[in-house]
């Protein structure tokens, strides 16, 4: 018999707890009166850390001003970091929501699609 439990398993979201110096630095660089939206590298800081899956500086970001962009969106999605995706998702528009949606069935992966359409189960990273 298959079992579909590795199925269901590709539909969860991996949530870490971030490291309090990175929530450090992100209130450092958002104290240094830093451009928010500046491009550092190849990503902006919100950017940066939706791929990383560090929700607590994306919410400092958010709250400091840092403008939400698909990009953003999608990196989070793409990385299944729930509640990066649920603190972005609050600060879009339905046009960055809609591309991000169009990235995921681009980079064929459905798991990205259904976390932006419906949301998921979040688990402990331990689980992996």
């Amino acid at each position: 018999m298959i079992s579909l439990e590795p199925a269901r398993r590709r539909n969860v979201c991996y949530e870490t707890e971030e490291a309090p110096t990175s929530i450090r630095l992100t209130e450092l660089f958002i104290a240094s009166g830093s451009d928010l939206d500046a491009v550092y590298g190849a990503c902006t800081p919100l950017m940066d850390a939706a791929q990383g899956g560090r929700a607590a500086s994306i919410a400092l970001l958010l709250a400091a001003g840092a403008r939400c962009d698909a990009r953003a969106l999608t990196a989070a999605a793409l990385a299944q970091h729930g509640r990066c995706v649920d603190l972005l998702m609050a600060g879009s528009s339905d046009a960055n929501v809609t591309e991000a949606m169009v990235t995921a069935c681009r980079k064929s992966n459905p798991c990205a699609l259904i976390r932006l359409l419906r949301g998921t189960t979040c688990i402990d990273a331990s689980d992996r």
